[in-house]
């Protein structure tokens, strides 16, 4: 298939698949549906039906929205080649970090491989971890030195150092995640200029986004010293630059760093109280964004990588108000733990 011919067919893919995307007006449905009602729901989102979607909260619901975007996913790398597939691909190992994540976290904590094994998810096709030699192990040491012979070489030689210098799962899962998003954007930067440029606003916010939500939880919250919190964030920067990263680091309080922020960020954070504030904000910037690459770009890798983007926001948010309305909280709260504003996609 041709370059044009595939994003053709790419276009035409998204744009059917697009109609899953849970709208505001499917979020406030969810607010005021009864629990027992929700089957309608989770169909208009493409979610396959499943037990207890007529009596109440679905029981896998997260697993059964991780399947469907698998299955896009799957369908939508297929048209895609070289550079562009690998970006993709790459994207959708975020999931089998969580998979990896899990077993270190059994291991560290002594599970057998039986809990640790109905703690992962199923990833299908896209499962390339070697599971079973991994549970094998005889602690986490010797899994790390056996994942360095995959292609997580990067990923594991990352966490062994972290490992034999602190044994702390935090510091573990930090390492880990850190050096998964430098390889996201190493794939972004070696795409071909055109794809790019397109490409590299959509996942950069993604980028400043985690960098500036880690920066406050580790700054602010744990209370990590300047240094520490510079050295686990991710090593790739798009609006918020290394010396603004590095500028930031030295606040103290919530103020001090939103006042330091540059221009983009001070209108866009002008009203956040706390640091749950600033992780939906940023992530309404990051939704409202890719649903405008969805729309106004055509025949263009940026268009799959939002329209990927913005399938695994939303994985959060439709559970989100349904678990709400379940446990009686008002639609106010409910809205905002979902990060819905009224008469926008966001």
């Amino acid at each position: 298939m041709s370059g044009v011919a595939a994003y053709a067919y790419l276009d035409a893919r998204v744009a059917g698949m697009s109609r899953h995307l849970t709208s505001p007006a499917l979020l406030e449905q969810a607010i005021e549906t009864h629990p027992n009602n929700i089957a309608p729901l989770l169909q208009q989102a493409g979610i396959a039906a499943g037990e207890g979607d007529q009596t109440g909260l679905p029981e896998g619901l997260s697993a059964r929205w991780l399947a469907a975007i698998l299955g896009e996913a799957r369908t939508l790398i297929r048209a895609l080649h070289g550079p562009d597939r690998e970006l993709a691909l790459f994207w959708v190992r975020q999931f089998e970090i969580g998979n990896l994540k899990t077993i270190l976290r059994g291991r560290l904590s002594g599970l057998n491989r039986g809990a640790i094994a109905g703690q992962m998810v199923d990833l299908g096709p896209f499962a390339t971890l070697p599971v079973d030699e991994l549970l094998r192990t005889e602690d986490p040491a010797e899994l790390l030195r056996l994942l360095e012979k995959t292609s997580f070489a990067d990923i594991a030689r990352q966490a062994r150092r972290t490992l034999d210098e602190h044994q702390d799962l935090f510091e573990i899962d930090a390492a880990i995640d850190r050096r998964y998003y430098a390889g996201l954007w190493a794939k972004v930067t070696a795409l071909p200029a055109a794809a790019r440029q397109e490409v590299r606003p959509l996942l950069g916010r993604e980028i400043d986004r985690i960098n500036l939500v880690w920066l406050l939880r580790y700054r602010l919250t744990y209370r990590f010293p300047p240094a520490k919190t510079y050295f686990l964030l991710v090593p790739a920067t798009y609006r918020l630059t290394s010396a603004h990263l590095l500028t930031l680091t030295q606040s103290e309080t919530l103020p001090q760093v939103l006042k330091q922020l540059p221009p983009p960020f001070v209108t866009l954070l002008g009203g956040a109280g706390n640091i749950t504030d600033v992780a939906l904000l940023l992530e309404r910037e990051l939704r409202r964004f890719a649903f405008q690459t969805l729309h106004l770009r055509r025949f263009s890798l940026a268009r799959v990588m939002a329209y990927l983007v913005l399938r695994e926001l939303e994985r959060r948010r439709l559970p989100t108000a349904l678990k709400g309305r379940e446990l009686g909280l008002t639609g106010e709260t409910i809205r905002y733990a979902a990060g819905l504003e009224e008469g926008s996609y966001a």
